[in-house]
């Protein structure tokens, strides 16, 4: 979801023209109508000629969601309206940065600054609210660099310079959440809801900060109140989506129904947004021409994503499929300067409208379109709901699926999707001998066991704070009692804090888990990431998301993985892949054979010194790991959908879940 503090300023009058266009754009705007309320600015603005406002509200409004190529024109406008015009210079210096031009756009924000900090000549109220502004645009700058720590005290100004206003509570939120200040980030977000009680927003940001802290069930119930007010918000559903990922209550049915209704909620509009749906992409249906495969994600940069499709794209075989890559973050690093050098074509899509990445993926005769990123942030669900490529797939980002008919395939494995819930998704599920590739781009040298040294048994979590839940921490404890003098390392970014230790002993002392047996490591990058895999013997898996990275990285430093089969797709990655390398006796279908199988494996030092020198050999073996079998592997199920697309063999036509809205609560399986 977009973020941007509203530039609207209150209209001039009840009998004027211009306060009445301001008025109804606001409205439209309010009621999720965007494109309507961004013509009535329009119309505004061109009756009332040289006024800023409905220029730079419209471009606020694009701004916000994440229209960016779209918004420039309007706040370019807007500033040329009305020069040093603090709002009007925040709002083209935020849209700049988000474009990644972070020279211009920061100069901009720091005028709209100095010029306010310097006067003293405007009411103390509308001084008040417009120093509030721009620091909370400046900070929003700082955010979108990926600077968060230096945006909290900017919006703690903004809060306590408006302190009955939402949006600075919000959005200090926001950045203490990114800053992995949980603790900080909800005491901001249940201020804003103080500000404003039942606010969207706030709502959709407590239920993140919610499931950051292992309350998955509380996430999906605030996220669920937060679509009350906007059920028309296709991004809180994207929300709802991914949180109920970790709700244990869920089943593959309700998630596919969810899933099902956003779609039939948003992808018919999406499909007609220039008018009229446009037709399926046309090509040569040539089985063995070379192919042109779209890659649409976020994560094209060191991110654990990447590390799925990386191999495929680095090495593929390049006489037979040319890659193009799609970029929709505007934040890149050194990984993304390699994926764009190696890419046959390279498109920055952050910026891009609907329409305009639609209308690309077309110029650039994409036969092949794939989603890497599902629901999550970033994603571009909408252009394909459009069809711009005659085939489109799935893969590697979201082993759940999208819910989307116009996705023809989702890559997956016999494990993660078994026979009998494929009919539930809409996309067809094509099985892969595995669901990923989790073998770590980076590396690190094996050490011993730290039982030999130690004397007892180290046990790890490595999982991320939204899969640390009350489930995982329930039979971690179990396990601790099982095994006398062992000990857990925990290990995440919220460690780095004590407010995020206390919270997570808090919790696990009310679940059983021992305060004194618990050892935290904060979050590193990925080199050390491994290397602190030294102070592990066996590593524990979470439920109901299992590991998928987390388990690649454990087995190739060595370390076997204790893991609950699980009842949906992102339960069972991590199922898959201990298959994949002979650990079968660690996928557990209980928690009492969890805990059976974490003591077994703690009774016995000689096979963990075995497994420390085995694991790796055969992950690298393995489908889950082997780079260039994988590609290979890809390559072959590339080249078989586009041979039955060529032939006008149909995928088979799913009988998908009911896609009618949930009554009440998300549905519980």
């Amino acid at each position: 979801m977009a973020d941007a503090i509203a530039a609207a300023e209150p209209p001039t009058g009840p009998d004027s023209g211009l306060g009445a266009g301001l008025d109804a754009g606001i409205r439209l705007a309010a009621a999720g109508r965007i494109d309507e309320a961004v013509a009535c600015f329009a119309e505004t603005a061109a009756a009332a000629s040289g006024d800023p406002r409905p220029l730079l509200n419209a471009g606020t409004l694009l701004l916000d969601q994440d229209r960016l190529g779209e918004a420039l024109p309007w706040l370019r406008r807007a500033l040329a309206a009305a020069p040093g015009n603090p709002r009007a210079l925040c709002g083209l210096g935020l849209a700049e940065v988000r474009m990644g031009d972070l020279e211009n756009g920061f100069a901009r924000l720091h005028r709209a600054w100095t010029a306010i900090e310097a006067d003293e000549t405007a009411e103390p109220a509308r001084l008040r609210e417009e120093r509030m502004l721009v620091s909370a645009n400046l900070a929003l700058a700082l955010m979108a660099s990926g600077d968060h720590a230096a945006a909290c005290p900017l919006l703690r100004r903004a809060a306590e310079l408006a302190p009955q206003r939402v949006e600075p509570w919000y959005l200090l939120a926001l950045a203490c959440q990114r800053n992995w200040d949980l603790e900080g980030a909800e005491a901001a977000a249940r201020s804003a809801l103080k500000a404003e009680p039942g606010n969207p927003r706030a709502l959709a940001n407590l239920s993140s900060i919610l499931k950051d802290t292992g309350r998955a069930e509380d996430a999906v119930e605030s996220a669920w109140q937060a679509l009350q007010a906007r059920p028309w918000d296709s991004g809180l559903w994207s929300n709802l989506i991914f949180l109920m990922d970790f709700d244990s209550r869920q089943s593959t049915a309700t998630q596919q129904a969810v899933r099902q209704h956003w779609a039939a909620r948003f992808a018919p509009a999406a499909a007609a947004g220039s008018g009229s749906a446009p037709a399926p992409a046309a090509r040569a249906a040539e089985p063995d021409r070379r192919l042109t495969i779209g890659y649409v994600s976020p994560d094209f940069r060191y991110h654990s994503a990447a590390r799925a499709f990386a191999p495929v794209i680095f090495g593929r075989d390049r006489s037979r499929y040319a890659a193009i890559c799609y970029m929709t973050s505007p934040t890149g690093d050194a990984m993304t300067a390699r994926f764009r050098a190696d890419a046959d074509g390279w498109r920055d899509a952050a910026g891009l409208s609907d329409d305009a990445l639609e209308a690309q993926i077309r110029a650039d005769e994409v036969d092949i379109l794939v989603d890497c990123c599902g629901h999550t942030e970033g994603h571009r669900l909408p252009v394909f709901a459009r069809r711009p490529a005659p085939v489109q797939v799935s893969a590697w980002g979201h082993p759940t699926g999208t819910g989307l008919a116009a996705i023809d395939w989702l890559f997956s494995d016999p494990v993660v999707v078994p026979p009998d819930e494929a009919a539930l998704f809409a996309e067809t599920p094509y099985p892969l001998a595995t669901v990923a590739l989790l073998r770590p781009l980076a590396s690190s040298p094996l050490a011993p066991p730290p039982v030999a040294g130690r004397g007892t048994i180290s046990f790890g979590a490595f999982a991320r704070a939204p899969k640390l839940t009350d489930g995982s921490l329930r039979l971690w404890a179990a396990v601790l009692q099982a095994v006398p003098g062992s000990r857990l390392v925990l290990k995440d970014f919220s460690f780095s804090r004590d407010s995020g230790r206390r919270a997570l002993l808090a919790r696990a002392a009310a679940l059983g888990l021992a305060p004194e047996r618990l050892h935290f490591l904060p979050g590193t990058a990925a080199e050390a990431h491994l290397a602190a895999f030294s102070e592990v013997d066996i590593a524990l898996d979470t439920t109901p998301v299992t590991g998928g990275v987390g388990t690649g990285d454990a087995l190739w430093m060595g370390v076997p993985v204790v893991t609950l089969r699980g009842r949906t797709p992102a339960g069972r990655v991590s199922a898959s892949v201990l298959a994949q390398v002979g650990l079968g006796d660690c996928i557990a279908q209980d928690a009492a054979g969890y805990v059976a199988a974490a003591a077994a494996l703690a009774r016995d030092p000689a096979r963990l010194r075995d497994l420390r020198d085995s694991l790796r050999p055969r992950l690298a073996a393995a489908p889950a790991g082997d780079h260039a079998g994988h590609a290979r592997m890809v390559e072959a199920a590339f080249r078989d959908i586009w041979r039955r697309w060529c032939s006008g063999t149909p995928t088979r036509t799913p009988t998908a879940a009911a896609a009618a809205a949930p009554a009440g609560l998300p549905p519980t399986g």
